[in-house]
């Protein structure tokens, strides 16, 4: 499952990580935070980003 970790400095600079959606789907997640607390000034792309997200596959047919 997704999660969300926010982290605010002293300053009341607010950064924001995405853990556990791998790909571009983190930019869903963040998108409504991004609507509250402004855009974003700076993207850093992690590891988890450049794996694929895992879709499941139906299971074959066994033939008895």
């Amino acid at each position: 499952m997704p999660k969300l970790v926010f982290t605010i400095d002293a300053a009341g600079k607010v950064a924001l990580k995405v853990e556990g959606a791998p790909g571009p789907a983190c930019h869903t997640l963040t998108r409504e935070a991004e609507d509250l607390l402004g855009p974003a000034t700076h993207r850093e792309r992690t590891r988890e980003y450049y794996q694929q997200a895992r879709t499941a596959t139906p299971r074959q047919a066994q033939s008895t």
